[in-house]
């Protein structure tokens, strides 16, 4: 879990400051949430609305450490529901890699939506940011997986998850190390439960 700040126009446009962004870590699969403020109260409401849509609860929660994120209410709540929550230190590229690039992925796209539009009194963030993730989650293959997100999140066949091993371990980046040592069970496992934050 990461937050970016929008850009000032943007900001003053429409009253957001920044986005709240969660991946899964296995599958890419990817949420944003625009928030006012990063509040530990705000990052907690959207957590806890995501967390309630999903079929399963992950077991960690990796998050930078930021207030809105290292602070009781945030521990409370995942001590309540078993989930770990681990915190790497802020501005770690290692650590928080697959968050920093989807939030520049994110920041980008979101400013040339709201650049390209012709009239910017019908841009709406919330549509914008559905639009972006769509393509994302749906729509391209993910460099690493060799897989749409959607396609490995939601997936039910054991054999996409060995695919996607397979996929992994032959890539020679940082990301291999994260998945390079686990069964297939915990592979199955991971992929629908455990999000960097």
């Amino acid at each position: 879990m990461d937050l970016f700040e929008l850009t000032d126009e943007i900001k003053d446009y429409t009253n957001y400051r920044y986005v709240l962004s969660i991946i899964d870590h296995f599958s890419k699969y990817t949420w944003a949430y625009p928030i006012a403020s990063k509040t530990a109260e705000l990052v907690l409401n959207n957590v806890e609305h995501l967390l309630n849509s999903l079929p399963k609860l992950p077991d960690i929660i990796q998050t930078d450490n930021g207030s809105e994120f290292a602070n009781k209410s945030l521990e409370t709540f995942c001590e309540r529901f078993q989930i770990r929550v681990i915190h790497s230190s802020s501005y770690n590229p290692r650590a928080q890699g697959t968050a920093e690039n989807i939030n520049k992925y994110l920041h980008r796209y979101l400013w040339r939506n709201f650049k390209q539009q012709n009239s910017q009194q019908d841009w709406k963030i919330h549509s914008s940011l559905f639009s972006i993730l769509n393509f994302y989650n749906k729509e391209r293959r993910h460099t690493i997986t060799g897989f749409k997100p959607h396609e490995v999140f939601f997936a039910t066949d054991q054999s996409l998850f060995v695919r996607v091993k397979e996929n992994v371990e032959n890539k020679k980046s940082k990301s291999t190390k994260l998945h390079k040592n686990f069964s297939l069970e915990e592979i199955k496992l991971y992929s629908t439960i455990e999000f960097k934050i």
